[in-house]
């Protein structure tokens, strides 16, 4: 038995391997070449990303209204809030990671939750530009990410 799996280089999917419309019709066919198989099923299946892409506005993004009903019940309960991953995707458009880090920093700072970035460090493989959230990747800081992190601690 075994498994292959074929996937966009970035595994992230922020953007169509392939635009699709409405009724488009697209074939997939392939050959396996496995000489010593003897028995068992081959199969091959084919997914997509069905969504919309936007650059980062924080006027439309309800980032305060989004924690209000978690904040209000940790008001009642008398609980403190602990926002153990967050972050955004390096790949996004322009400044678009740095400006929703430093909002989401500033919500949770002004409504007094602790936080943390969802990861300090990512490692990807050595010639591939996968998208990643951390402050650094494999060696490299991301000195940008680290000045709004900084901004936001002080």
């Amino acid at each position: 038995m075994g498994l292959g799996v074929w996937a966009q280089a970035t595994q992230f999917y922020t953007k169509p391997l392939v635009a699709v419309k409405a009724n488009d019709k697209i074939s997939v066919q392939g050959w396996i070449y496995a000489p010593s198989y003897q028995s068992g099923e081959i199969g091959i299946s084919v997914d997509y990303l069905k969504g919309s892409y936007e650059t980062y506005d924080p006027n439309k993004l309800k980032l305060k209204s989004d924690i209000e009903p978690y904040l209000t019940w940790s008001k009642a309960n008398n609980v403190p809030l602990f926002v153990g991953e967050f972050g955004a995707i390096s790949s996004a458009p322009g400044n678009s990671r740095y400006n929703l880090v430093r909002d989401k920093i500033s919500i949770m700072n002004a409504a007094g939750l602790h936080w943390s970035l969802w990861s300090y460090r990512d490692f990807v493989m050595p010639n591939v530009k996968e998208p990643y959230f951390g402050l650094y990747v494999n060696q490299i800081r991301d000195d940008k990410l680290a000045k709004v992190l900084k901004k936001g601690l002080q």
